[in-house]
């Protein structure tokens, strides 16, 4: 931790050393592209570093993989306290909880007191964040009305597969080659959950263009799957 003795670091209960991965600034909806790493004290044996490419690591997941990560939320830690980051809707949600686990309503005095610039960046970042969902969102409506086609490669780069503009994206129906799908566990699913792995062109699912049965059908595959949309097609 920044700023922190390293000894006093170490005696701090509830923190290990884990050879584990960590990801800088993860509360900016605008990361670092990269980070550099200065060692002004090199220990004699240990201390091992290793880069990664995230955007690289989460496409080449495996579809039950990707699901899970997808449900997965965003904590940071400031103090004893823990800010949790969610998408809810077409919204980011921050909500707190205490040292000992226990959410609370408000920010912890002792962040507004000890973490006064780290709490005001991730709060800049949920404004951020929550901007630009609205945007994507009203974007996509406008997209959904006007019956716009993309490539499926372009489709999935700057839809399906984006980190941000994907949490709407993948909570809508989309019609594939002519096929309707929508996402779940981890892939393109047809109404009977057959997996769609490629196509060629891409538009907004419509109802306008089905029947009046096919589109509860369409409702109640949503509704199974627990997927709410940030505008209802």
């Amino acid at each position: 931790e920044f700023g922190r003795e390293h000894e006093g670091w170490l005696q701090r209960g509830r923190h290990t050393l884990l050879r584990g991965w960590h990801c800088d600034h993860g509360a900016r909806v605008d990361p670092p592209a990269a980070t550099i790493l200065r060692a002004e004290t090199v220990p004699p044996y240990g201390g091992d570093t290793t880069w990664s490419n995230l955007a690289a690591a989460y496409a080449g997941l495996s579809a039950p993989v990707r699901e899970f990560v997808d449900g997965l939320r965003a904590e940071h830690r400031l103090g004893e306290a823990t800010a949790l980051l969610e998408v809810q809707g077409s919204r980011a949600v921050l909500t707190w909880t205490s040292a000992s686990g226990k959410p609370v309503r408000s920010v912890p005095a002792a962040v507004r007191r000890d973490q006064a610039e780290e709490l005001k960046e991730l709060k800049a970042a949920v404004k951020d964040i929550d901007k630009m969902l609205s945007a994507q969102s009203e974007r996509l409506d406008r997209q959904f009305l006007a019956d716009r086609t993309w490539s499926y490669a372009t489709w999935r780069e700057r839809y399906l597969d984006h980190p941000l503009v994907g949490t709407l994206a993948r909570r809508l129906l989309w019609t594939v080659d002519g096929t309707t799908s929508g996402y779940a566990e981890g892939s393109l699913r047809t109404l009977t959950d057959e997996p769609l792995t490629e196509g060629t062109e891409v538009r907004l699912w419509h109802p306008v263009d089905h029947s009046p049965a096919e589109i509860v059908a369409w409702r109640d595959w949503l509704e199974r799957h627990g997927i709410t949309q940030p505008f209802k097609q």
